[in-house]
């Protein structure tokens, strides 16, 4: 796929993402779902909800609705507005993550995961989680969508691309729907008491970050809840001001220019946001000092020893007292390493006997540690691990007698092949809760079956008793199944019941088709060595991204005049289950570095079904594709018709410790046949390893290699024909989608019938500055040096040598191989606050006599539509 640079898609993506309490589910919902249509009016303007659910989770469907009807006019009121473009809210079943998210573009969009709050959850102190959920994501689309002024006019034309009050740092919108789930409320995290106890301690410190360059950053403890902290505190200070400044703020904003927040807050207060920020930090410094330090432990003397030891403690994830062992979680900080998918937590177990300290470091998201049973040596842990592109739950256990930690594989070592919520171990039987067949259930397992022993229509919260053995006690939510009560489960005994099936009044089937309409359009520009391109994109979807068709159209300048200038793409996409159906055309104009007039044309029309599946940590894909391909490149002309098959193998490691991390597998065999001549078979193979070796150093090999077994004899004297591989890789940011295998050698210079390419890279992470400015809209991340060799060979290697009297001449070597090496910087980015971008300067030298060094600056990023 093309690389797009545009600022426009940079702002795209922040819209697609949107602001979550978690992380958005990214999965493609598999359910069988109802429709829910609730109208709301405010100012003689009404608005449509739909809430899209799964056929047995009407309790939480009819909660949304009175949500929807009670408390959403308290936002409209304090606003003074309401969502142009209806809304849709989303019930996602999943126990990935536990609260929501929501975003404007390219729709109004809410996801909200049926998921009870965990014990030490900051949702599990209210009495109604679902509404606190709810109020606080509606506002993140009130706050996002609002346009005035300016860019409510090019509204009419742009769509939802207008929609740039969406474009904000975290604790603006996380601290302003924070701080609006508990005015709405009176309850909310604001109320938590465990969150002003640590804000406070946190305000308390000397070596705490206090300025408004450290609320984005994850790496500044607490990881995640920076932004909604301050944010939701700062923005309480500011309400409390004077009554309606938020919404003053709000309203200023959404017809300013985007990152002016500091002149919204002037209009509306008087005072900039630098000199309210500071007299905001000064008021909680000297409130913190009216308070004692806060601790979990009610051993006070352990708590100022840790304390001194650790001042990173994160008591939201649990903590352990019981018997001879101490147990608790501690992020990172500035002081610290970085928090990002290699690094994570550490756990903390502390020996009374021993009276000593050890850590055990999790290079994942722990969730939770919490006694499951009646063994007082043993704790469970559940942690989030990223792999295949998903963040998965899993589960281990720390055993106090062996000091270690042992990790809980569903897959293979025993047949829960769900679950949420792992409640413990008891003679060889595991306990676990789990959303399955449309009901919360606690399923027992041995290593050989797995049997249901309890459902449950609705939960509200999940604590386990850990002082008696095997016994769950869980709160019943009120709904019109069953009227609420708190219910102990001996989880011994066998009592299976089946919950009726209800539905609400006037839903109907889910039909994505229905909500398929064009919602933006945007502006792109893109450059292919000399052909500069220019165009419109435009996409639709569904609420649950079942279906998705997006559409682009572009003008290219610099063609020759026999050539059109017009390319685009129409691809249609439907995904469910595990798998997904692509039918498309694609057509694109690019131009190598040979400084000649010519230029590559490339026009596609495809079919592909993808299977994905997961075993353990590894996954699986299997696709099987249709093309017919008119190429047009420096010396021929094709009209090909080919069916590739696609193998994909990715595995990572389970292990805290381990040096390999990673593992993939390619493998695409291919036929092919080029109008008029004789077909053949083809196929590539990739391979790819990712090591790690201390927390900062790493190493990767990548190889591939493919080739195209012909026949035809006619082509004796240009096997290049019927159809090529092409090769090399970038020579500037503009053309980075060809970056691998060669910082060396541009991709249209080399290629043939036969290739291998390869590349073992060092990378040294020696640097963490997380570095930002109040205004510019990015963070620099990361800094690594890279050192490393590439090989390529082929068939062909084109070059292009100038001539005196400015021509060029092009030379054709045979059977080229070059070695070659570099060294260079990679700078990680959040550009937009948000949008990862890697940045790499690299410069390449090998003995080659053309091609013997070569500046590249790569820009890499994952933004495609």
């Amino acid at each position: 796929m093309k690389f797009i640079l545009t600022v426009f898609l940079f702002n795209a993506f922040i819209y697609s993402n949107g602001f979550s309490s978690e992380n958005k589910s990214k999965a493609t919902l598999s359910e069988e779902y109802l429709t829910k249509k609730v109208d709301v009016a405010y100012n003689g303007k009404s608005l449509s909800v739909y809430i899209h659910y799964p056929q047995n989770r009407v309790h939480f469907a009819y909660k949304l609705t009175k949500v929807i009807k009670n408390d959403f006019k308290k936002v409209h009121e304090y606003f003074h507005y309401i969502p142009q473009a209806e809304v849709h809210m989303v019930v996602a079943p999943s126990a990935t993550t536990a609260n929501g998210a929501a975003g404007v573009f390219p729709r109004n969009l809410i996801y909200l995961h049926d998921f009870p709050p965990l014990d030490f959850d900051t949702l599990s102190i209210s009495k109604d989680w679902v509404r606190i959920l709810a109020i606080h994501e509606y506002i993140h689309v009130v706050a996002m969508e609002m346009t005035g002024g300016f860019f409510n006019f090019m509204r009419n034309f742009l769509g939802s691309f207008a929609k740039w009050a969406a474009v904000a740092p975290r604790w603006y919108h996380e601290g302003i729907a924070t701080w609006g789930e508990t005015h709405f409320t009176e309850e909310g995290r604001l109320r938590h008491p465990w969150i002003k106890a640590m804000f406070l301690d946190y305000m308390a410190k000397r070596t705490s970050c206090k300025e408004l360059v450290c609320l984005e950053s994850p790496r500044r403890y607490p990881f995640g809840q920076m932004a909604y902290w301050f944010g939701a505190f700062f923005f309480e200070y500011v309400e409390n001001q004077k009554e309606g400044n938020i919404s003053c703020i709000v309203e200023d904003y959404s017809r300013n220019l985007p990152f002016m927040i500091g002149n919204s807050l002037a209009d509306c207060t008087g005072k900039d946001l630098d000199e309210t920020f500071e007299e905001f930090v000064d008021y909680y410094e000297k409130e913190a000092l009216k308070r004692e330090p806060f601790c979990g432990f009610e051993d006070k003397p352990f708590c100022k020893s840790i304390r001194r030891k650790y001042t990173t403690v994160n008591w939201f994830k649990g903590f352990i007292d019981r018997g001879n062992l101490r147990a608790f979680v501690i992020q990172p900080n500035k002081e610290e390493r970085p928090y990002h998918r290699e690094t994570g937590e550490r756990l903390i177990v502390y020996d009374k006997i021993s009276k000593k300290f050890k850590n055990f470091f999790l290079d994942r998201v722990i969730e939770n540690i919490y006694m499951a049973n009646g063994d007082q040596n043993k704790f469970f842990i559940s942690y989030y691990e990223f792999y295949a592109g998903d963040i998965v739950r899993k589960f281990a256990y720390y055993d106090h007698k062996k000091k270690n930690v042992k990790f809980l594989n569903f897959d293979e070592s025993i047949k829960l092949n769900s679950c949420d919520y792992y409640l413990g171990e008891s003679e060889g039987t595991h306990y676990c809760l789990a959303y399955k067949n449309s009901h919360w259930s606690v399923f027992k397992s041995g290593k050989e079956k797995e049997e249901r022993i309890r459902d449950f229509p609705a939960l509200t919260n999940v604590v386990p008793e850990s002082q008696k053995n095997n016994i769950l006690e869980v709160e019943v939510e009120k709904t019109p199944i069953q009227k609420g009560k708190t219910v102990k489960i001996n989880l011994k005994e066998k009592k299976v019941f089946k919950d009726k099936d209800k539905k609400l009044k006037e839903s109907e089937d889910y039909w994505g088709i229905k909500y398929m309409a064009p919602h933006f359009l945007m502006l792109d520009y893109f450059v292919f060595g000399d052909i500069e391109s220019y165009g419109i994109i435009t996409s639709m979807n569904d609420p649950l991204n079942r279906h998705l068709l997006s559409l682009s159209g572009y003008y290219s300048s610099g063609v020759p005049s026999d050539k059109t200038p017009y390319s685009g793409s129409a691809v249609y996409a439907y995904t469910k289950d595990k798998y997904s159906y692509a039918l498309g055309y694609n057509k694109y104009i690019s131009q190598g570095d040979l400084g000649v007039d010519e230029v590559n044309i490339f026009e596609n029309k495809f079919a592909t079904i993808t299977r994905s599946s997961y075993l353990g940590n590894t996954s699986w894909a299997q696709s099987l594709t249709g093309l017919k391909s008119n190429e047009e490149d420096l010396f021929f002309s094709r009209k090909i018709t080919r069916f590739r098959m696609g193998q994909s193998f990715l595995h990572s490691t389970n292990s805290l410790t381990s040096v390999y991390r990673q593992f993939h597998f390619e493998f695409n065999p291919s036929w092919s046949e080029n109008e008029g001549y004789d077909p053949y078979l083809g196929g590539d193979t990739k391979l790819s390893f990712n090591f790690k070796f201390s927390e900062n150093f790493g190493m990767s090999i990548e190889g591939t290699y493919g080739k195209l077994y012909k026949t035809d004899k006619a082509l004796a004297s240009s096997p290049y024909r019927d159809g090529v591989i092409y090769g090399g890789g970038a020579s500037s940011a503009f053309t980075s989608a060809y970056q691998f295998p060669s910082y060396l050698i541009p991709y249209a210079n080399i290629f043939g019938n036969e290739m291998t390419q390869g590349r073992l890279e060092f990378a040294y992470n020696f640097s963490n500055p997380f570095f930002t400015t109040n205004f510019i809209p990015f963070y620099l991340k990361r800094l690594y040096l890279l050192a490393g060799s590439e090989y390529i060979s082929s068939d062909i290697l084109l070059q292009s040598d100038q001539l005196a009297n400015g021509g060029s001449i092009i030379t054709i070597r045979r059977n080229p191989s070059i070695l070659s090496y570099y060294g260079g910087l990679r700078t990680n980015f959040d550009f937009f606050y948000i949008l990862p971008i890697s940045l790499d300067w690299i410069y390449s030298v090998s003995g080659d006599e053309y091609y013997n060094n070569n500046f590249s600056l790569v820009l890499n990023t994952n933004v495609y539509f």
